[in-house]
C-alpha cells in the first residue's frame, strides 16, 4: 500500500514516485534477489481489480512478472487517489514480486 499512496502524494505514475529508485524498497529491507512490480492506474470504472488485471494480462513484460515460477507475489495493494497527473478519481493497483 505505501507504493500506491506514494504515487498519490507525489502526483506522479511511476516506479521511480517521489524520485525513489525502483529497487530502493527492496535493498532497504536487505532483500538482495530477483523482484518485480506491476503497476496499474485506472480512472472511474477504468479501476476495477478485473481490468487492471486485463491490462497485465495483455501486456507481455508485467504477465511474465504475474507467471514467472521464479517469482512468488510479496505484496498486493490497491489504493483510490482524487487526482494523479492529468488523471482524476483514479484506482491504482500494485504487484510486488520476489525470488524466493
Amino acid at each position: 500500500m505505501e507504493k500506491s499512496r506514494k504515487i498519490v502524494r507525489c502526483n506522479v505514475f511511476a516506479h521511480t514516485a517521489c524520485g525513489e529508485r525502483a529497487g530502493r524498497r527492496y535493498r532497504a529491507a536487505h532483500y538482495y534477489g530477483a523482484w518485480g512490480e506491476n503497476l496499474y492506474l485506472g480512472e472511474g470504472r477504468l479501476g476495477a481489480p478485473r481490468v487492471a488485471l486485463d491490462g497485465w494480462l495483455n501486456s507481455p513484460h508485467h504477465r511474465e512478472n504475474l507467471f514467472n515460477s521464479k517469482l512468488a507475489l510479496r505484496g498486493d495493494s490497491g489504493d483510490d487517489g482524487r487526482q494523479v497527473g492529468e488523471y482524476s478519481n483514479v484506482t491504482i493497483w500494485v504487484n510486488q514480486f520476489g525470488e524466493d
